[in-house]
């Protein structure tokens, strides 16, 4: 039954006559085809406005995601967020549409649906908004009881936010807006590939930050944010508190007649577990404005750090940073970059990124010495666009996944410089209006001059590929495709977790407006791969659901 219901979704996409090949809808955005590292860089189609380093997206321009921010599919208990719809609106987007209407802009947004060892999801977004303020809230909750014994996972999420543009006419604060945001989300799930299965953890997050921020053509422009981030994680091993401050402001200073951009940055942090420990990183930029002649450009920026972490970690840092960009003709163009800098590690982060990681796991904050990228864009038509990228990077204290003892539960271990090379191709097309085609290809190469090892759990080839077609006025069909090659499962020790493919399928009734109808396979090659070692990733699992947005 599992064989055939597998191929009546492969050949849909096929048996399927494609019409209305002059359909009018807006070619679509480049899909997130994602890394575990990080996000693929997002290549900038034609119809995107680019002014300076913001890049506005035009309303309604449809965007593909694949269905997790991982490069493969991972089972709902390891803590990555669900898939978004195409039709959904983040938190905040809803401004950024209003500058292209009049009046209010209202939008909202139901997702329902239910898979295969019980999987309901129901989420729900509202939001009103206009050129002088903004107000919106979401909704989601998922849960599974799991594929096999102690896979049972659920997670809750609350959202609320809302700006305003503030009318101080003849102050600095005229039509500057003002914004907050509230958010909270619980997360329950069990260590169920670790020597003690059963094991429940719960993982408790929630936000709160305000900002403002000058007009856009303000004579003094200005920016300002305060935002808090705690957490608390629990489980048989720990009980660990994490509140996390950041407070960050930015202005436009002349110095000799010369425009620069100053900012300035405080992260605190404090974990509490046994007993109390603090961090820090004060972050301090001079960015002059960018030099351009012809068909070259240049910015410059001064960056300082000061850094504090567990075990003694204490550093005064200042480093340049350079990029420039050259268009060799209109359809392409060469970029290079030297930015070495200090990143801010927390606990929260690396435990949403790592969910099997020990609560009491030390953090220490990486310092990229040195730093260096370049790449070549390219638009070879106005339906297709690449990017060849390579960044290198030596970097001190980055935190190493380490379970040499196999036990299933991992810590960080840190010591040497961590060298890391990329070799990164991408590739987005449309290739007719109705044929929508994303490919990326990432090379790795890593090493720890310490320990001889390679870099826990980042692969030596990975590649991520999305095909969607409009097979007609009322149905679409999405293919994903995600590989990777073997990974080193422990910074020491021989252990490791063999290489993977995951493979996903969606098709959507999309006739009635505003309406969505899908029936979407995952795994549908059924393999019996490892995300994380001993941890398996779900087997194939058939979702049936609905999408509604008004």
């Amino acid at each position: 039954m599992r064989a055939f219901i597998v191929w009546i979704l492969i050949l849909a996409p096929v048996a399927m006559p494609a019409q209305d090949r002059e359909n009018t809808r807006p070619p679509s955005r480049p899909a997130d085809v994602q890394s575990p590292a990080a996000q693929l860089p997002k290549i900038d189609l034609p119809e995107f406005v680019i002014t300076g380093t913001a890049t506005i997206d035009p309303p309604d321009v449809r965007k593909s995601t694949t269905d997790e921010s991982g490069i493969y599919k991972r089972h709902p208990s390891e803590n990555l967020p669900g898939m978004r719809d195409a039709g959904t609106v983040d938190l905040g987007e809803r401004f950024r549409r209003s500058l292209f209407a009049t009046g209010e802009v209202r939008d909202g947004f139901l997702t329902a649906k239910l898979g295969m060892f019980f999987t309901p999801s129901v989420g729900i977004s509202y939001g009103v908004s206009s050129n002088s303020y903004d107000i919106h809230g979401r909704a989601e909750y998922t849960r599974t009881k799991g594929f096999a014994r102690f896979t049972d996972a659920s997670r809750g999420f609350l959202a609320a936010g809302g700006s305003l543009v503030l009318d101080h006419a003849g102050t600095v604060f005229h039509e500057s807006r003002l914004d907050g945001e509230a958010s909270y989300e619980i997360r329950r799930y069990k260590f169920y590939g670790s020597r003690r299965p059963s094991t429940q953890r719960e993982r408790t997050v929630g936000d709160l930050q305000f900002g403002i921020a000058s007009a856009v053509d303000a004579p003094q422009n200005y920016h300002a944010r305060l935002e808090y981030r705690g957490l608390t994680l629990g489980d048989s091993s720990a009980s660990v508190t994490e509140n996390h401050v950041t407070l960050m402001a930015g202005s436009g200073i002349p110095v000799l007649e010369i425009p620069l951009e100053f900012s300035a940055a405080l992260d605190l942090s404090t974990i509490t577990a046994v007993a109390p420990v603090s961090l820090s990183l004060f972050r301090f930029s001079l960015l002059s404005v960018p030099f351009r002649w012809k068909k070259f450009s240049l910015s410059v920026v001064l960056n300082g750090f000061a850094v504090t972490g567990m075990n003694n970690q204490r550093g005064n840092y200042v480093y340049p940073e350079v990029r420039m960009r050259y268009r060799v003709s209109d359809n392409h163009a060469v970029i290079l970059g030297y930015h070495p800098s200090v990143g801010y590690t927390t606990l929260r982060e690396e435990s949403f990124r790592q969910p099997y990681l020990s609560g009491v796991a030390v953090v220490r904050h990486p310092v990229d010495r040195l730093a260096l990228s370049g790449g070549i864009e390219s638009s070879w038509a106005a339906w297709m666009s690449t990017k060849l990228s390579a960044t290198y990077r030596r970097t001190t204290d980055l935190p190493l996944y380490s379970d040499s003892a196999d036990s299933g539960v991992g810590s960080f271990q840190y010591g040497g410089t961590t060298s890391i090379l990329t070799v990164r191709a991408d590739a987005v097309a449309n290739i007719t209006p109705n044929d929508y085609f994303a490919v990326a290809a990432t090379a790795n190469s890593t090493e720890n001059d310490l320990t001889r090892a390679s870099v826990p759990y980042i692969p030596g080839f990975e590649m991520s590929a999305f095909y969607r077609r409009i097979l007609s006025s009322a149905f679409e069909a999405s293919i994903s495709l995600n590989a990777y090659t073997q990974r080193r499962a422990s910074v020491t020790g021989p252990l490791t977790v063999p290489g993977g493919l995951w493979s996903g399928m969606k098709l959507e009734y999309t006739g009635i407006r505003g309406l969505r109808l899908f029936v979407a396979a995952e795994n549908i090659f059924d393999r019996n791969d490892q995300a994380w070692k001993n941890y398996r990733v779900e087997p194939f699992r058939i979702d049936l659901g609905l999408s509604y947005r008004w």
